[in-house]
């Protein structure tokens, strides 16, 4: 999904470039605000999967990830 909408939940699918690997943690902002996982949204490193509970969708959301070199 492209776009979120309040109240309802956000997924995605994050997916890593060749020679890269998913990080270990992402740091998701709603509305300026920071979030945590578990509570706000729940992140799996391994497979990618994302989901931002849509009960704490009230603005904007920008998810920050950085890639990790493979080779490191």
């Amino acid at each position: 999904a492209d776009t979120a909408t309040a109240g309802v939940n956000y997924t995605a699918k994050l997916t890593a470039n060749e020679g890269y690997t998913l990080p270990a943690e992402l740091h998701i902002v709603i509305h300026t605000v920071g979030t945590t996982a578990g509570t706000e949204y729940t992140y799996n490193s391994t497979t990618g999967e994302l989901t931002i509970f849509g009960d704490k969708i009230d603005g904007a959301v920008e998810i920050l990830k950085n890639h990790t070199d493979a080779a490191t």
